[in-house]
């Protein structure tokens, strides 16, 4: 089956994402109260979340785009668009 062209904002997406875990460590282990406020959810959903490390995807792009692979993802983009 022949891939598929990505649309424009698909290619904005990173092409991949560590796991929940690893955004979490690098975000040095926020509390589950805070990413439960921050993302509008249960506690309990979140504490299930880091269980399963299996969020949702959503939850899981956003994560990423406030890691530091996140934040140097946006300032190369920024860098190259300048160019």
């Amino acid at each position: 089956m022949p891939r598929r062209e990505r649309t424009t904002w698909e290619a904005r997406l990173p092409s991949s994402v560590p796991s929940f875990s690893i955004l979490l460590d690098d975000l040095g282990h926020p509390p589950p109260r805070v990413i439960a406020r921050t993302f509008r959810v249960t506690e309990a959903t979140v504490k299930r979340w880091i269980k399963t490390d299996n969020p949702p995807l959503a939850v899981l792009y956003a994560t990423f785009w406030l890691t530091s692979w996140g934040r140097s993802t946006i300032h190369i983009e920024a860098e190259n668009a300048a160019r």
